[in-house]
């Protein structure tokens, strides 16, 4: 993946470095792939309730853009200046921090919506991020499961947070020794799959 993807998606970019990223992803299908994988995403962040946001910042290459994707986020999601940090969904402000310093990260796909799974600094949490899955009824969630060489495990169920994003955070590294991470309703019925390709890094 190209370095400035990310950076690109969340507006950090310098107009000039904007201009060249977009002359890249006009030749290249898997840069194009990775950036609709986060597009379901990107509308819920930028359409989650903010109060006079700063602007975003402006980053050069590198790893530094990790932070500043993290301040993004958390402004994208109504951390900015002026909000009630009360409002704040935790799993959210966790999230923001495994971007800054993630590990790994894969996209979830599926029919209907989007997401990524997320690896935070030193394997020690793991942040699924979905938009976009059909609304279930009250009390009903989205389950995360796991599966590896020893079968199927569920890491817990998505949560409604901001800006119609479902989110989950549990412990400790899920995409380790993974084969796929899936999303499915309560019915078995998968909606999102991210595959897992070992030793294929962020």
């Amino acid at each position: 993946m190209h370095d400035d993807l990310e950076p690109f998606l969340l507006g950090a970019l310098s107009d000039a470095e904007a201009r060249a990223f977009e002359a890249h992803l006009a030749t290249c299908k898997r840069c194009r792939d990775e950036a609709g994988s986060y597009a379901h995403v990107m509308r819920a962040l930028r359409g989650a309730e903010t109060i006079t946001p700063p602007m975003p910042p402006r980053i050069r290459r590198g790893a530094s853009w990790r932070q500043a994707a993290a301040a993004v986020v958390l402004v994208g999601v109504g951390v900015g200046a002026g909000t009630q940090v009360g409002r704040v969904n935790p799993d959210l402000v966790a999230i923001a921090e495994m971007v800054a310093a993630q590990n790994g990260s894969v996209p979830l796909r599926g029919a209907t919506g989007s997401g990524r799974v997320v690896v935070g600094a030193a394997q020690r949490r793991t942040g699924v991020l979905v938009s976009g899955l059909p609304a279930l009824a009250p009390g009903v969630f989205y389950r995360v499961m796991r599966v590896d060489a020893t079968g199927t495990s569920m890491l817990g169920e998505l949560r409604p947070a901001a800006g119609g994003l479902d989110v989950l955070v549990v412990p400790g590294d899920a995409l380790a020794d993974a084969r796929s991470i899936r999303v499915a309703a309560p019915s078995g019925a998968v909606a999102l799959v991210a595959t897992v390709i070992p030793g294929v890094g962020p």
